[in-house]
């Protein structure tokens, strides 16, 4: 069993639903469709929700997302290429509360430029969505542009 080590930034108040268990936060992170990105921005966070595909490589997570190479969240990037990352699941409703899951990280965003690496990427995404990738598409040489994001100070709950 490999055991997450939190190095500060992010705080869970609630230790007895803190999960640390590697393979749970994985399954975890497999299990959402949806990451969502927070950046800085001058006055206000910006959270944008994005589809994206992942990898573990040497106990590392490693997600990838994929964005217009124009528009407000790719300025904020190009500003300030460090992120917050955050992926759940709500498993049931309840009273006023729900049973979910949940994984939160810092990360930095870097730019895939390389059209092997671009096309690695791709193909995670595509498959965390559960589609195929078709060749014939040439979907790495697409205008859009690929972020990869390792995962550093990963926080998990699981809350029932």
């Amino acid at each position: 069993m490999i055991k997450i080590s939190i190095k500060g930034g992010i705080i869970i108040r609630r230790k007895d639903l803190e999960v640390t268990d590697f393979n749970e936060i994985v399954n975890f992170i497999d299990s959402s469709e949806v990451v969502r990105l927070g950046l800085k921005d001058d006055d206000y966070a910006y959270v944008v929700p994005l589809a994206f595909g992942y990898e573990v490589v040497n106990n590392e997570i490693i997600i990838y997302i994929h964005s217009a190479s124009e528009g407000h969240k790719i300025d904020l990037i190009n500003r300030n290429s460090n992120v917050f990352v955050e992926f759940d699941n709500i498993i049931r409703f309840y009273d006023i509360t729900c049973k979910y899951n949940s994984v939160m990280a810092h990360g930095h965003a870097e730019l895939v430029e390389d059209i092997e690496d671009k096309t690695h990427a791709y193909k995670l995404m595509l498959k965390h969505c559960k589609l195929e990738y078709n060749e014939i598409n040439k979907i790495a040489e697409c205008p859009a542009i690929v972020y990869k994001i390792i995962l550093k100070d990963i926080t998990a709950k699981y809350h029932e």
